[in-house]
C-alpha cells in the first residue's frame, strides 16, 4: 500500500509548476504589506534612527536593507534623508520586481540592489558595498521571531557590514511567554488513549521542540486558563545577540507542582522596539495593549509549546540559533532539546493527533458499525492507532482488519493490540489475508491531501492496491460542499496593494498576480476557524461524485471576498451520522461559521468579479 500512496503523490509532484507559482504568491505578498501598523512603526524607527544619527553629526548616512523584498524600508530611508542606500535579496525576481518598485517612486539611482544574500555581500571598493553602512533596517522576523535566522544575520552584519556606532531598526526584540491550561491545545500534541493502554515508547516520549502556530487570539475564553502571567523570557539587543542567555526559567503557582489532571501548554509572542518608545506587539487580544482592535497579521502569529513534564515548580525556557523549547522541572536544570523516539510526533501532525481524539469520528464509526450486519470489516483511519484497536474492542462478535499507510503507526498499532488483547483486532496484510472482506469503515481524511477532496480520491487508490473494491464502504456518500463567504481579514493574503504609507507599489502587486495567473489551482487550505468571517451564502453541495480532472462551477449569488469548500461524509442517515470538515453547525446567512477545528478547509481567495467559479478536481 505504501507503493499506492507515493504514486498517488507523484500525480501531486507534477503540479510543481503550480506549487512554486503559488509559493511566490504565499511568501512574497502574503498580508504584510496590508499591515499598515508594522508599515508606519518602520517608517517612525527609521525616521527616530535618521535624526538621531544626525544628532550625533554623522555626515553620510549609509543604509543596509537586508531582506529588501518590495524594497519598502528601503525607499523610507530614502524618503527621509539617507544618503547611500543598499539593498540586497537572495531572491532574484524579487529584485527584478523592486527596481521597477524603486523607478516608480522616484527613488531609481538612490538605491542600490544587490541579489545576494546579506551573508555573502563583500564590502570595500569596487564591491558590493563600497563601505560599511551606520543604520542597518531589516525585517527578518517570523512567528517564533528567530527562526528564519535572524540572529545568524545581525551577528554577521555587525561583524562585518556596519560600523561601530551603527544603528538598527528595529532595535531589539522581547520574547514573551505565558503558560496556560488547555485541553484543546494539549490535544494537539498527546495521543488520546480511548481507554487503552499504549506502549511506555509514546507514553516516555518527550516529542518535539515543533511550535504550532495559531492565531490565538481567535482562541475562545473557554480554551484556555491562564496560569501565568505574561512573562518577558529572552530579550534580543539586535546591536549584539550575543549578550542573550540560552536559559532562563520563572516559577509557577504552587499548585502546579502537585497538578496532574491539567493540560499545560506555553503561549509565545513577542515584542518589538522600532524606537526608543516605539513598539511593535505580536501579543494575543487578552494581553495585547490594543485588546480586541490589535493590527491583524497572518505573517506574524503566535507560537504554542507543549511541554514533555506536566508539573514543577519552575518553567524551564531554552533556545539556540533557530529555535525554543520549554519544560517544567523541580531544580531549574536545564531541559535538552526535545527528540521524538516513538516516531508518533514526527508520522502525526498535531492537527491529526487533535482530530483523533475527538469523540466525533468514534462515535459516528461505532454507530455506523452498530447497525452493520457485515462481520468482517477493513478500517482504514490514517494514523488511527488508540482509536482503531478501541473500536475493535467495542464490537468483539466482529473481525477487524486495520490499515494504515504509515509504518509507525502501523507497527504501534499492532502493539497496541498485543498489550490490550484484542484478539480480534488484526493489521490487514493483502497478500496473506484467508477472510473475505465485507465492508470498509474509513476516515476519509488523510494528512497528505493537497484538496477537500484528494483524500477521497487516495481512498480509492488505496483499496484499488489492497484489491478491496467492490464491498459496501463507510461513508456512502461523500460531498463536495461550497459557500460563499465574506472574511473579515483572510482576503487580505491575497488581495492587491497599491499603496501604503504614501509608497506605490503597484508593481510589486503585479509580480505576484503574475505568479497567481500561472497557478493553476486558486484554491489552498486554511484553518478557517482561525480567521473572522460570516457566511454570505447557503452551503450547497456542488458533487458526490468525485472523478479526478472534472470541473465545477459555482455560481457566485452575494459579492463575496471568498468561497470555502468542505467535504461532508454520510456514513449513515441523519445529521448525527455525518463527519463533516466543515461547519459543526447549520450556517446562517451573515453569521460567522462554527468550523471543524481539527481539519483545514480549502477556500479561494482570489475572485474575480464574475457571477461563475470553476473549480478544478
Amino acid at each position: 500500500m505504501d507503493s499506492a500512496i507515493e504514486l498517488f503523490c507523484h500525480e501531486f509532484q507534477e503540479r510543481l509548476g503550480d506549487v512554486y507559482s503559488q509559493d511566490i504568491v504565499r511568501s512574497a505578498f502574503a498580508d504584510m504589506l496590508h499591515d499598515t501598523e508594522r508599515n508606519e512603526l518602520y517608517e517612525t524607527g527609521i525616521k527616530w534612527a535618521i535624526s538621531e544619527l544626525r544628532a550625533r553629526g554623522v555626515q553620510q548616512i549609509i543604509v543596509l536593507d537586508i531582506g529588501t523584498g518590495s524594497s519598502l524600508l528601503s525607499m523610507l530611508a530614502a524618503r527621509h534623508g539617507a544618503d547611500i542606500l543598499y539593498a540586497c535579496d537572495g531572491y532574484g525576481p524579487a529584485i527584478t520586481t523592486a527596481r521597477k518598485v524603486i523607478e516608480a517612486n522616484g527613488f531609481d539611482g538612490r538605491i542600490k540592489l544587490i541579489s545576494k544574500l546579506s551573508m555573502d555581500l563583500e564590502v570595500g571598493p569596487g564591491k558590493d558595498l563600497e563601505q560599511k553602512a551606520n543604520l542597518l533596517v531589516a525585517e527578518l522576523y517570523d512567528t517564533e521571531c528567530i527562526g528564519e535566522g535572524l540572529i545568524e544575520s545581525y551577528s554577521d552584519a555587525v561583524k562585518r557590514l556596519l560600523t561601530d556606532d551603527f544603528i538598527s531598526v528595529p532595535q531589539a526584540v522581547t520574547i514573551f511567554t505565558q503558560v496556560v491550561d488547555s485541553p484543546f491545545l494539549r490535544n494537539h500534541y498527546v495521543l488520546s488513549k480511548h481507554g487503552l493502554l499504549i506502549p511506555s515508547s509514546i507514553e516516555e516520549c518527550i516529542g518535539t521542540s515543533a511550535l504550532h502556530d495559531i492565531q490565538a487570539s481567535q482562541l475562545d475564553n473557554e480554551d484556555f486558563d491562564p496560569i501565568t502571567k505574561p512573562t518577558a523570557t529572552f530579550h534580543f539587543d539586535l546591536s549584539d545577540c550575543s549578550k542573550t542567555p540560552y536559559t532562563y526559567s520563572y516559577e509557577l503557582p504552587t499548585d502546579c507542582n502537585t497538578q496532574k489532571d491539567w493540560s499545560p501548554c506555553v503561549i509565545m509572542w513577542w515584542e518589538s522596539q522600532m524606537a526608543p518608545d516605539v513598539m511593535m506587539s505580536t501579543a494575543p487580544r487578552w494581553v495585547h495593549p490594543k485588546g480586541a482592535n490589535l493590527a491583524w497579521r497572518d505573517h506574524w502569529m503566535q507560537a504554542v509549546y507543549q511541554l514533555p513534564n506536566i508539573s514543577g515548580r519552575w518553567l524551564q525556557c531554552n533556545r539556540d540559533e533557530y529555535s525554543f523549547w520549554f519544560n517544567t522541572t523541580n531544580d531549574r536544570s536545564v531541559s535538552p532539546k526535545p527528540f521524538c523516539t516513538c516516531g508518533v510526533h514526527y508520522s502525526t501532525s498535531g492537527y491529526r493527533n487533535a482530530y483523533l481524539a475527538d469523540s466525533s469520528l468514534y462515535n459516528v464509526m461505532c454507530d455506523s458499525i452498530k447497525s452493520a450486519a457485515e462481520r468482517n470489516i477493513l478500517l482504514v483511519i490514517e494514523g488511527g492507532m488508540a482509536v482503531s484497536v478501541s473500536i475493535a474492542k467495542a464490537f468483539p462478535l466482529k473481525q477487524f482488519y486495520v490499515v494504515d499507510n504509515q509504518k509507525v503507526t502501523r507497527e504501534l498499532t499492532r502493539n497496541i493490540i498485543e498489550m490490550n488483547g484484542v484478539k480480534n483486532c488484526h493489521i490487514f496484510d493483502p497478500e496473506n489475508n484467508s477472510c473475505s472482506i465485507e465492508l470498509v469503515v474509513a476516515d476519509v481524511c488523510f494528512s497528505f491531501a493537497m484538496t477537500p477532496w484528494a483524500s477521497v480520491q487516495a481512498l480509492d487508490v488505496i483499496l484499488k492496491s489492497l484489491n478491496v473494491q467492490r464491498v459496501r464502504r463507510l461513508p456512502h456518500t461523500s460531498y463536495l460542499m461550497a459557500m460563499e463567504m465574506d472574511f473579515k481579514h483572510l482576503y487580505k493574503i491575497r488581495s492587491p496593494i497599491v499603496k501604503t504609507v504614501g509608497l506605490d507599489l503597484t508593481e510589486y502587486s503585479k509580480f505576484i498576480e503574475a505568479a497567481a495567473s500561472q497557478a493553476k489551482d486558486p484554491l489552498e487550505t486554511q484553518p478557517l476557524w482561525e480567521y473572522e468571517g460570516v457566511a454570505r451564502g447557503l452551503s450547497i453541495p456542488l458533487t458526490k461524485d468525485i472523478k479526478s480532472g472534472a470541473v465545477l462551477n459555482f455560481t457566485r449569488i452575494a459579492k463575496s471576498n471568498g468561497i470555502a469548500l468542505w467535504m461532508e461524509h454520510q456514513y449513515g442517515e441523519g445529521n448525527g451520522s455525518i463527519i463533516s470538515h466543515g461547519p459543526t453547525a447549520p450556517p446562517s446567512i451573515g453569521a460567522p461559521v462554527l468550523w471543524n477545528r481539527y481539519v483545514k478547509q480549502g477556500v479561494i481567495l482570489s475572485i474575480p468579479d464574475i457571477a461563475e467559479i470553476s473549480i478544478n478536481i
